[in-house]
């Protein structure tokens, strides 16, 4: 798989996951078209959020470039804290997620 369907993947990963987090907080009928392309569109705005919150300038700016691990693992831990915050959590959850 090269580096750029990688990412795809991982892109999908992420909205799939935060757009779970949604459905357990604010189901959304399956006849919501409308709906459902509304929180697609927030929360793929919220992944690139992730994304420019925690990938370095230097790697955004150049699409040639792999992600570092260290980056990858960032936005793992971005997007699972965002998930937990969607879903209302925060007390008791392993402090490895939260980690920096």
């Amino acid at each position: 798989m090269s580096e750029q369907q990688t990412t795809h993947v991982y892109f999908e990963w992420q909205c799939a996951t935060l757009m779970y987090a949604y459905d357990v907080t604010a189901p959304l009928s399956r006849r919501d078209e409308n709906g459902i392309a509304a929180r697609k569109r927030q929360v793929e705005e919220e992944v690139y959020k992730i994304f420019v919150a925690t990938v370095p300038q230097e790697v955004r700016d150049d699409p040639t470039r792999d992600l570092p691990p260290t980056a990858v693992m960032n936005m793992t831990r971005a997007t699972l804290r965002r998930a937990l915050e969607i879903c209302g959590g925060g007390g008791g959850v392993d402090p490895q997620i939260n980690a920096d």
